[in-house]
């Protein structure tokens, strides 16, 4: 959850560059505030590219363990369902690296804008 709310974070910082990018002949005081920002969002993107390299790895190689013989370990087993447990983090770590990378092409644009004005 915490990773979701720092992407909605990069993405809201991306959307504040844009908008002073664009209003650059009103103040160009902004353009140093431009550069510093994109700073910063580039190493925030990297960071969390890291983290789901990470996660994605360690998803790799874990494996499901069998259901255990005994009522105690099989009503355990269920009730924890490892296997979609899996799953449905897998997907989110496919969700998140897709708005990574949507941010990423963002902060492209916007430094090729930035390299413009």
């Amino acid at each position: 959850r915490v990773f979701f709310v720092r992407t909605f974070v990069l993405d809201d910082l991306l959307k504040k560059v844009r908008l002073l990018i664009m209003e650059h002949d009103k103040d160009p005081n902004n353009i140093p505030k431009v550069r510093t920002l994109l700073n910063t969002a580039s190493r925030d993107i990297i960071l969390l590219q890291e983290i789901l390299s990470y996660l994605f790895e360690s998803l790799q190689s874990m494996e499901v363990p069998e259901r255990p013989e005994d009522e105690a370990g099989g009503t355990l087993y269920k009730v924890l369902n490892m296997a979609n447990m899996k799953r449905d983090v897998l997907i989110r770590v496919e969700d998140l690296t897709k708005l990574v990378h949507g941010a990423q092409h963002e902060l492209q644009n916007l430094s090729a804008m930035t390299d413009v004005i």
